[in-house]
């Protein structure tokens, strides 16, 4: 595919993606919200067209997590799973699970989200 990006940039945003929605869990109310605008102020759109509006901060990192990753999935085409499995075989990945697998929540989430999980 002509349009695809290619997988090393796919695996760098993953990777990018995941440090910030790690990092979501350390915020609160307002600043959740906040933070996703600063980085994503299409989803604000988004989040007004969904039948079912988030009512926990946990329903709305899921959202945005689905969102982020299906725009993704589209950006790499057919390479997904393999820009996927990048990833999650990166030191940058092994250096967030070793930081995030055991205080939060949302590595659970995250792994969940991508697809990937750690299996243990």
């Amino acid at each position: 595919m002509g349009d695809s990006i290619d997988i090393r940039e796919a695996s760098d945003r993953l990777l990018d993606f995941a440090e910030f929605f790690l990092r979501l869990g350390e915020l609160q109310g307002q600043q959740v919200l906040t933070a996703i605008a600063d980085r994503d102020p299409e989803f604000t759109y988004y989040v007004e067209t969904v039948t079912a509006h988030p009512e926990t901060l946990l329903e709305l990192f899921r959202l945005h997590g689905q969102w982020v990753l299906e725009r993704l999935k589209s950006d790499c085409g057919a390479g997904w799973d393999e820009a996927a499995d990048a990833c999650v075989r990166s030191e940058r990945y092994r250096i967030l699970r070793m930081q995030w697998e055991k205080t939060t929540l949302l590595w659970e989430e995250w792994e969940r989200l991508v697809g990937r999980g750690s299996g243990k």
